[in-house]
């Protein structure tokens, strides 16, 4: 009985990585889809987000992964969820600036892949840090449990001095410990430094 329960998840796991199952409707990647699937069960009642939205600039068009808006508050943020593919810092900010300059959307942040695979509750916690007013009371609280215990992490938001204007970071403490994580570690391990851009 266990040899056949173990045969069936290999096998469904190797089915899954030949077909990867696709994207739900407005998404276009695994990221976005996680991004959209755990944003939704935090955000505001009357917030709403679509995804795949195109915007004319100035400079061309574009699409933004992801608008969410409060219109009881006239909030419009975009939000695109960067993946490994590689991306310019200096393109993408232009870009994100063009997008803002159309006042279609107030910011746009930019949120990492590999903090969404791995961190996806720090993230939405770091961006409610940002955005307070897209998230419901019991969206932050549910974050709150689900993220890192507060005795370990430190946040962080204000001016970038690279490519983007502003920036959050969520910087995690050694256990036990006053000190800051090695930021040496590997990019996917637990404590590297959660981080967003926006424009």
């Amino acid at each position: 009985m266990k040899t056949k329960l173990v045969q069936d998840v290999i096998d469904t796991f190797i089915e899954e990585f030949k077909n990867p199952p696709k994207p739900a409707p407005g998404c276009e990647s695994p990221i976005e889809e996680l991004f959209l699937r755990e944003f939704e069960k935090v955000m505001n009642d009357d917030a709403r987000i679509r995804g795949q939205y195109e915007v004319e600039t100035q400079v061309g068009r574009f699409r933004l992964d992801f608008v969410v808006e409060r219109p009881a508050l006239g909030l419009t943020i975009g939000i695109e969820c960067d993946g490994r593919d590689f991306h310019s810092a200096d393109r993408d900010s232009h870009r994100d600036a063009a997008i803002v300059a159309t006042h279609v959307v107030d910011k746009v942040y930019r949120l990492r892949g590999r903090d969404i695979n791995f961190r996806i509750h720090d993230l939405l916690e770091l961006l409610a840090f940002c955005e307070a007013d897209l998230f419901s009371n019991r969206g932050r609280t549910n974050l709150r449990s689900l993220a890192h215990r507060e005795d370990l992490i430190e946040d962080y938001k204000g001016p970038c001095s690279m490519h983007f204007p502003f920036i959050a970071i969520r910087e995690y403490f050694k256990p036990d410990s006053s000190e800051f994580v090695d930021t040496e570690m590997a990019d996917y391990g637990p404590f590297k430094p959660a981080v967003i851009f926006w424009t």
